[in-house]
């Protein structure tokens, strides 16, 4: 069972008390301009890079999604897949040029990135719905633009402005890179053998290798691609960097590289329920950054929007919400009850609002799917 205290801190009445002592001493404490403040909420999470002057000025995401709101459109659905088929279109061709050994043109790509961010600003959760569907056998790109995709959600719910978001994302987008020569070895439909590991988990070093002379490749860049598969306490590779020696970028893409490869399917395992990673990712908080972890669960929630749960009812639902302050009461929408009989009205409930009702557990699509079907 996943508890709230594991991911967010205790609930004891001594955690009580600290945290009431700390909210007196910060009331006591002057408020600072504007300015101050917002600088100081963005530089919390810095990097081992400083900001530049000019990052300093810039608001954050969560910051400037509020003064987005009457320039940029919220898609809908089907736009928001386009969008999400577009980049991995040409994250393909982009990668195809790195492997004939070619210069590659990252416009398309940041221009895509650009209108993901804006949409995942403005609150369109319809991308982590896409992150939650079922890849294709050859996974490495949908992989790695959904690596992106909940990079820039968790650095959003970090406070990144805009332009560390983006450089964030092309980082995402191209952590993989080096696993494009290894094909035949990550598509094998079994295990894989020791000396074929030894073999593959060289592709951070070698996509690194890959992009660090083309255009438009910052070493930040270069550090998220060198170092996705590191780790907190030493336990990663290719180095076995540990956490202070591991710019905060990286740590991100580490949070999202390993979770979205925990939901999916691969040739010799099953995916895991949302519900699942999550768990085994608190069970494993000593290799990630514990705040960022806790920042992860906030912006993807355990939930997800798109994922089905059966309630405490014996109801089955989907959730199309998410309540921030209560992780485990998302908003669903109820489509069949106890007895697994679909119901004529698909009614909306907030099961924040109902103290008696609660998600029971998550549910296999593919379950619900053939049921939807009959």
């Amino acid at each position: 069972m996943i508890r709230i205290a594991d991911i967010i801190g205790g609930s004891s009445e001594e955690d009580k008390e600290k945290k009431e002592k700390e909210r007196q001493e910060k009331q006591k404490e002057p408020t600072p301009p504007p300015n101050v403040e917002l600088i100081k909420n963005q530089t919390q999470f810095s990097s081992l890079v400083p900001p530049t002057p000019l990052e300093k000025q810039e608001p954050s995401l969560l910051e400037l999604s509020k003064s987005m709101l009457d320039r940029v459109k919220l898609e809908d659905p089907k736009e928001s897949k386009v969008l999400y088929e577009t980049i991995i279109n040409s994250l393909q061709e982009v990668c195809k040029d790195l492997v004939l050994n070619q210069g590659i043109e990252l416009d398309s790509l940041n221009n895509s990135l650009n209108s993901l961010i804006d949409q995942i600003a403005l609150g369109n959760e319809q991308f982590l719905v896409l992150v939650n569907n079922p890849c294709p056998p050859k996974y490495i790109f949908p992989h790695m633009v959904n690596v992106a995709v909940l990079s820039i959600f968790l650095g959003r719910q970090v406070g990144l402005n805009k332009s560390r978001l983006l450089e964030l994302a092309l980082g995402a987008l191209l952590h993989d890179v080096g696993l494009l020569q290894f094909e035949e070895i990550i598509y094998a439909a079994r295990k894989i053998t020791n000396e074929e590991y030894e073999q593959v988990k060289r592709h951070p070093v070698l996509g690194a290798k890959l992009l660090e002379k083309q255009k438009g490749i910052s070493k930040n860049i270069l550090s998220i691609v060198s170092g996705h598969h590191e780790r907190s306490d030493g336990s990663g590779y290719p180095l076995g960097l540990k956490a202070d020696k591991i710019d905060e970028s990286t740590q991100i893409v580490c949070l999202a590289n390993a979770y979205d490869s925990l939901i999916h399917k691969r040739p010799f395992r099953e995916r895991l329920l949302n519900e699942q990673a999550v768990k085994l990712l608190v069970e494993r908080k000593a290799s990630f950054n514990s705040r960022l972890l806790k920042f992860f669960i906030e912006a993807i929630s355990i939930y997800p929007v798109g994922c089905w749960v059966k309630l405490s009812s014996g109801d089955i639902a989907k959730v199309v919400g998410i309540n921030k302050s209560s992780l485990l009461k998302p908003l669903v929408q109820l489509y069949f009850d106890k007895h697994e009989k679909r119901l004529e009205t698909e009614k909306i409930v907030d099961l924040s609002k109902q103290p008696n009702l609660y998600v029971k557990e998550q549910v296999l699509d593919e379950m619900i799917e053939l049921k939807l079907k009959v």
